[in-house]
């Protein structure tokens, strides 16, 4: 183990250099809770990142096609909350995308208006 460069934690010198470069690795994220679901027309999304890192959330519908991006950015260690406003968006189902530059976790809502 070696400490990384901001000193606030202990890590292998993979994980720190993994943290440098802004990538994540496979694992250290995921999606905690969306709800409600099914929902109308607000979706509170939170997330957990066991690392630091550049993330995206994004909104695909049924086919797959990106509708909207949530969040795009860097966001350090620890439970984060955020929302999908969807007043616009027709009933449905949709996917909630949590993804880093190497990988994606997805789970899927639905918009019942």
């Amino acid at each position: 183990s070696v400490e990384c460069s901001n000193g606030s934690y202990v890590c292998s010198e993979s994980e720190c250099l993994a943290i440098m470069n802004n990538a994540i690795p496979a694992k250290s994220f995921h999606i905690q809770r969306l709800y409600p679901n099914p929902f109308n027309p607000v979706l509170k999304i939170e997330i957990n990142l066991n690392l630091a890192g550049y993330v995206f959330v994004e909104v695909a519908n049924l086919h797959g096609k990106l509708v909207d991006s949530i969040y795009e950015g860097y966001l350090n260690s620890g439970m984060h909350q955020m929302s999908w406003e969807a007043e616009s968006y027709p009933s449905g189902f949709y996917f909630i995308s949590l993804q880093s530059r190497e990988n994606t976790v997805t789970e899927k809502v639905v918009l019942l208006k």
